[in-house]
């Protein structure tokens, strides 16, 4: 049919295009394609002859010409990947998806992206791929529990926590990590406030990470917890109070010398808030040194939850205020000087008259 020899001559026309394309400059292919003319004195009908005439001989020389691939370095092929090459690039795929996904969880849970960023920068790539816990279960499972989509390593929240509390207060003499050689009297109580925690709360606690290490040849631990928090009063919606939780890490010198470090979660609340509230949190856990203090802030926080939700939505609601009234300033100046202009352009006009 017409059409099907139209598509065939479409297609080779199309392959020596490109051919022509690849292998000839710009002058070449400006003289090959320069219009020619036919004379005035030839009718339509013998226009019409030649050109029929002109596109059977075209096709015959494009069907016996012979295509040949021709390597050239505007193009570039890419070889076939190799087994081990293709799983390579599926776990670095996997790894930064997972760095991501870290991400966004640790930003949403109030860390500063730059912060985020710092510290998952400096951990090596092979060992940012374990630094997930997901106890075995799946995402809903986790959800289904109580507990947030991610369970962040324990090593990537002390660091950050570390960072948020040197910001957040004057580094004291008695933060520091204590004793090189940790009495085994503090190692006594925290396992024993660890036990009774888990007695008190049932199945609200959550034993996330116990490491046991080695530094300046002295053998230390630390527990990584979380806990479900209930508030005293429920919160503000669209908040859920189902959803609070805090992350506790007893780091080497708790109780005696050192605070624990603390961390709030709770998606539905805004992560800003998420930061003050960990932060005030860190500072009355550095009343407490000393003392097994993690029973008594759970009671504090539980007290102040409300009030600090409050407080927030209010300083949140000033500051809208005070935007839009921002707003509408600006938008009377503009008003009042394209008023002034208008009136000033009268004058001008009335001077010249």
């Amino acid at each position: 049919s017409n059409s099907g020899d139209d598509d065939e001559e479409g297609q080779l026309l199309e392959i020596a295009m490109d051919w022509l394309s690849l292998h000839l400059d710009e002058a070449a292919l400006r003289r090959g394609f320069r219009t020619q003319k036919l004379p005035n004195s030839q009718s339509i009908g013998r226009s019409t002859a030649f050109a029929a005439s002109t596109s059977y001989n075209h096709n015959q020389q494009m069907a016996k010409l012979s295509i040949k691939a021709i390597p050239h370095q505007s193009l570039s092929i890419l070889p076939k990947l190799t087994e081990s090459q293709y799983d390579k690039e599926r776990k670095d795929a996997l790894l930064q998806w997972k760095k991501q996904e870290i991400s966004t969880e640790l930003i949403r849970m109030g860390f500063h992206s730059k912060e985020v960023l710092e510290v998952l920068n400096g951990i090596h790539e092979e060992d940012l791929g374990q630094m997930v816990n997901d106890n075995g279960s799946s995402a809903s499972e986790r959800e289904g529990n109580g507990y947030d989509s991610l369970i962040v390593n324990g090593e990537i929240l002390q660091t950050l926590m570390l960072r948020v509390e040197s910001e957040s207060a004057e580094k004291d003499q008695n933060l520091k990590d204590g004793l090189d050689e940790e009495l085994e009297e503090a190692i006594i109580e925290r396992d024993q406030e660890k036990e009774v925690l888990e007695a008190i709360y049932s199945e609200g606690f959550q034993l996330v990470d116990e490491v046991a290490y080695i530094e300046n040849n002295y053998n230390k631990t630390h527990h990584h917890y979380r806990i479900i928090v209930n508030p005293t009063n429920p919160l503000a919606p669209p908040a859920r109070n189902d959803k609070c939780h805090i992350n506790i890490i007893t780091r080497h010198g708790y109780p005696l010398t050192s605070s624990p470090l603390l961390w709030f979660t709770n998606p539905t609340l805004p992560p800003s808030l998420l930061r003050r509230i960990s932060q005030k949190l860190h500072l009355k856990a550095n009343e407490l040194i000393g003392q097994a203090a993690v029973f008594d802030l759970m009671e504090y926080l539980a007290e102040k939850l409300v009030s600090w939700q409050k407080e927030f939505m209010e300083e949140e609601s000033l500051a809208e205020q005070v935007a839009d009234q921002n707003d509408t300033n600006a938008i009377k100046s503009r008003s009042n000087v394209a008023r002034i202009n208008s009136v000033n352009d009268g004058d001008d006009e009335e001077e010249i008259d």
